[in-house]
């Protein structure tokens, strides 16, 4: 949070034959609770139970990812809008759960009993009273077929905006979180990679305390999300986010926002290596990445107006470093 990573985006923005959508997108399938990853998750330790139950709850997911309430629905549900912007994902989820159930039945499933609201409990209880237990939908997972199933289902979001004529690479943002993105990159697809951008975490604590049209233009909002509301839980959420961090993999390229514009053309040449892209395909330098204006945002927490905050600076940097 606040690392940098648009930063990364503007450079892959001035390559050739590169799809790149505003920073502010995110695609969020993959890593929310109750998403693809906690779906694989359960397939992989497989169980007639805990998979059930975890397949049932992708698919509410998806159903509210997709959603867009209208007034007066707005007021109680909750939706991410994905219909508008991944076109198709519905059919797309329901065509990936047909291909991934090896058989399903009718059946009386108790283990799913503990999902139900009140009145859903009080119709079963009832029915189950007069001997007509409900039935609910049961259905078997193959863990054989689900990699390649999701994996073409979200190419298959992903890749609705580009023009293959004109398109080798899509960008996505925090689509894996930053701490071990390489287990879970084949669900992007074949061949998928993924950049991690960290920065001084001083400077990540000055940007969730100051507003910044674009970046923290909710102050209260973002400086709760990163716990920079107080230094001591930003300290440990800090150190408990880089513990969590796997080691170096070929397929995840980890860099320096502050790289970005102190070692711009390093930087440059290592990210076109990594993503396999010849140096002539950076063919907008300087369009969208300004090396001078980003070194702007390296030190801010050395700004005057944040001089009140000098003792939770120099504690970032003995606990967390810089």
């Amino acid at each position: 949070m606040f690392s940098g990573k648009s930063a990364v985006s503007d450079l892959l923005r001035e390559c050739d034959r590169v799809l790149v959508p505003n920073y502010r997108t995110e695609f969020d399938l993959l890593r929310i609770g109750g998403g693809l990853i906690d779906l694989e998750n359960a397939v992989v330790d497989w169980s007639p139970i805990r998979t059930q139950s975890a397949l049932t709850r992708f698919e509410r997911t998806v159903q509210r990812l997709a959603a867009t309430p209208a007034f007066p629905a707005n007021l109680v549900t909750t939706g991410f809008g994905y219909a508008r912007q991944y076109p198709g994902i519905l059919e797309g989820a329901r065509r990936f759960v047909d291909e991934i159930v090896d058989v399903a039945w009718s059946t009386p499933w108790p283990f799913d009993d503990l999902d139900d609201g009140p009145v859903a409990t009080f119709t079963r209880k009832l029915r189950s009273r007069f001997g007509a237990a409900p039935r609910r939908s049961y259905r078997l997972v193959s863990a054989e077929r689900f990699p390649g199933a999701a994996s073409a289902f979200v190419s298959s979001l992903l890749w609705q905006g580009a023009d293959p004529s004109r398109d080798d690479l899509v960008v996505t943002h925090n689509a894996l979180e930053p701490f071990d993105p390489a287990r879970h990159l084949h669900l992007l697809g074949p061949g998928a990679r993924s950049i991690v951008v960290d920065r001084d975490p001083r400077d990540i604590y000055a940007t969730a305390i100051t507003t910044q049209v674009g970046f923290n233009d909710d102050l209260e909002f973002y400086r709760r999300i990163a716990g920079a509301h107080d230094v001591e839980t930003f300290i440990r959420r800090h150190q408990a986010y880089r513990r969590a961090c796997a080691p170096a993999n070929d397929r995840v390229l980890r860099l320096r926002f502050e790289d970005v514009a102190l070692r711009y053309d390093e930087t440059v040449a290592r990210v076109l290596e990594f993503l396999e892209l010849p140096s002539t395909a950076h063919v907008a330098r300087g369009s969208h990445l300004d090396p001078e204006r980003t070194r702007a945002n390296i030190g801010i927490w050395r700004a005057p107006a944040l001089a009140a905050y000098a003792a939770d600076f120099a504690r970032i940097e003995a606990e967390c470093g810089a």
